[in-house]
């Protein structure tokens, strides 16, 4: 039997559920040949010897990036698979029970936990990473005339986390990507647009203190951790392999849902997601059979904040995320 190459650059989110546990598949059965992937990605496939780097940039038209040679080429559910009807033929119930189920026929997720767990990356106190982001996405516009992201953490919320995390006794570490870090999608892309010199500021005006951003933030706290300064830190890794090393040795996660709370998920330990827009906004995504669900060992927690909503009030209410994160942590 021959062996297969997988050739992909989709969304990054695409490349962590549809891609890497394809790609372990054939590795376990011995029927990997090569992956050819985006800049940066190689730590991703650590199983494989044989990985080339050769897209700078992500394409998220999946008929075109690689994803529809690959036995899941939809993110969001395999209807076909599940049911032996294509989507459009199921019942109402149907539908709902196919959300974020796959094909996991051809699909095994590696052990990102015990491959990448070290001794370099800890901290004196047990860690709780924030993975927070802030992009203007293609799909909020056919929602809504907004450009405004919603899908993020706001200075109010981090500071929130921060002072009852580090009160409870853990390290905190904060990612925020500047889309600068790795091979970026068109909606990155869109975001650097907007904001060229990556001026992308999510900030607020403190009483007492002025006008502060999520990453001056993180320097009012002893035992919040900016991962910006641990890459400059250690210029002898990549930014993925030390947030690989970093993640693997944390207690727990909170994320946003897409593909930041899926790479959380990979590491097996309590991952608290919010959800405010696309398919992961329904109750019916989250059962035991999703993706997300099957990636995390069913250490999934999802926290949904309608984009509709949003709009609504006009802000995004954290209450519930807050609430999960003192129940979990």
């Amino acid at each position: 039997m021959s062996k297969i190459v997988i050739d992909v650059n989709p969304e990054f989110c695409y490349e962590l559920v549809c891609s890497i546990p394809y790609a372990y598949h054939l590795h376990k059965n011995n029927q990997l040949e090569k992956v050819i992937t985006c800049k940066g990605m190689k730590p991703f496939y650590y199983f494989c010897d044989n990985v080339e780097e050769r897209y700078n940039e992500r394409n998220i038209d999946n008929f075109s990036n690689g994803v529809q040679n690959l036995p899941n080429s939809w993110l969001h559910h395999n209807a076909m698979a599940v049911y032996g009807k294509d989507y459009k033929e199921l019942t109402e119930d149907q539908r709902n029970k196919v959300q974020g189920v796959l094909d996991y026929s051809e699909w095994d997720v590696p052990d990102y936990l015990n491959h990448f767990k070290n001794d370099r990356f800890k901290f004196d106190k047990p860690m709780i990473v924030i993975a927070n982001q802030y992009n203007f996405e293609s799909n909020w516009v056919s929602m809504s005339k907004s450009w405004n992201p919603h899908r993020y953490f706001d200075i109010k919320c981090l500071y929130e986390m921060f002072e009852y995390l580090t009160n409870k006794g853990y390290s905190v570490l904060y990612k925020r990507p500047k889309n600068t870090e790795f091979a970026v999608d068109e909606n990155e892309k869109r975001t650097l647009t907007l904001h060229p010199q990556n001026n992308i500021k999510l900030e607020a005006n403190v009483e007492g203190v002025g006008v502060i951003n999520d990453y001056e933030l993180t320097k009012h706290y002893d035992d919040v951790y900016l991962i910006d300064d641990i890459v400059e830190q250690n210029p002898n890794y990549t930014y993925n392999e030390i947030q690989l090393m970093l993640f693997a040795n944390s207690k727990g996660f909170v994320s946003v849902s897409g593909g930041s709370g899926i790479l959380t998920g990979y590491f097996k330990k309590p991952n608290i997601l919010y959800c405010t827009i696309g398919r992961e906004k329904s109750p019916h995504y989250w059962s035991k059979d999703s993706y997300y669900h099957k990636i995390s060992d069913n250490q999934a927690i999802p926290v949904i904040d309608d984009c509709e909503e949003i709009y609504k009030r006009g802000r995004q209410d954290y209450t519930e995320l807050l609430q999960k994160i003192k129940e979990t942590f």
